[in-house]
């Protein structure tokens, strides 16, 4: 496989150059959401699961497995929303 046919391979994969432009960014967006307002999802959903998507908690719950279902009925395509357990206590590691 020469190089042009292995790169319409690769684009033939991920599809959509602008859709999977986009998709990153709203997962960065999403992301960042989730680093910056940590705090506020300790104290809001202490030691349980949620799932970010479209700028917002889109779920949460005791199981993963229930956000995981909240999600799909959501019809939220698991792949890009942002999934964590947030945890009150969370992990001390020394280096």
């Amino acid at each position: 496989m020469n190089r042009s046919e292995y790169e319409a391979k690769v684009l033939e994969m991920l599809g959509d150059p602008k859709e999977v432009d986009s998709d990153l960014r709203a997962f960065e967006n999403d992301a960042k959401l989730l680093s910056s307002r940590h705090q506020h999802l300790i104290s809001q959903y202490p030691n349980q699961w949620v799932g970010i998507f479209g700028g917002k908690v889109a779920a949460t719950g005791r199981t993963l497995d229930s956000v995981i279902a909240e999600l799909n009925s959501a019809g939220i395509p698991r792949g890009r929303a942002i999934v964590r357990y947030i945890s009150k206590n969370p992990r001390k590691m020394f280096l």
